[in-house]
């Protein structure tokens, strides 16, 4: 299983505009970072999914990321989760 980077970029729908969004997310499978991005958006602004637009989405290599986190977290050697 090869972990990738996903940047997605959409528009949602806030009060009366329509913003604009990019989301990068580490995701196994384009599936599950669409699914993080809805529900990263949804949780941040109250957006029900039927009112975010996803515009375009594209695998990206760790060259081209901006956010740092996602850097750190795609270059770990092992990420342990307890539950």
């Amino acid at each position: 299983m090869q972990v990738k980077i996903y940047r997605i970029m959409c528009h949602v729908r806030i009060g009366n505009n329509w913003q604009k969004y990019t989301i990068e997310t580490p995701a196994i499978k384009l599936a599950d970072a669409l699914e993080k991005a809805h529900s990263l958006i949804g949780s941040k602004h109250k957006v029900p999914r039927n009112l975010i637009r996803i515009l375009d989405i594209k695998e990206v290599s760790l060259d081209e990321v901006k956010k740092k986190e996602v850097i750190l977290l795609r270059t770990l050697g092992k990420l342990v989760i307890f539950r």
